[in-house]
């Protein structure tokens, strides 16, 4: 498993468990209201103090979720090169051989055979278009 994908796990763990304890939380605060509602003090006290244990364990599942943000950000940071500019596509494409052509051109071309189908949006594509014309 890559490092990324141990991290989004990471963080989708501690996204399910915050919003776990944030719902006991809110169905302690509800029971605490209720007992406070018919003057039973001591259930109401042992109600608040779950919420509180419940606020309390949410504490550490967002700093989880920190690390896990702050590592993954930082492994991008260090491991991806930067963004991808139209001349390195350019480039790319200048210098490909002939079998990785021919493996591109098809691709596109299966990509355009998916869609001979399909309704054509006439107005959108020629919007689209339009927003080429801006060359000299």
């Amino acid at each position: 498993m890559g490092y990324l994908k141990i991290k989004a796990d990471t963080i989708y763990a501690a996204f399910w468990n915050w919003r776990t304890k944030m719902g006991e939380a809110s169905g302690s605060l509800g029971m605490a209201a209720y007992y406070l509602g018919i003057r039973n003090w001591v259930a109401s006290a042992d109600c608040l103090q779950e919420a509180a244990d419940d606020f309390y364990s949410m504490r550490s599942y967002m700093y989880s979720l920190g690390v896990a943000f702050h590592d993954s950000f930082d492994w991008m940071e260090n491991n991806w090169a930067g963004l991808i500019e139209m001349e390195d596509i350019i480039d790319a494409m200048s210098a490909a051989s002939p079998v990785e052509i021919t493996y591109f051109v098809g691709i596109e071309d299966a990509f355009r055979q998916s869609i001979w189908n399909q309704p054509y949006e006439h107005e959108f594509f020629a919007a689209l278009g339009r927003a080429f014309t801006r060359w000299p």
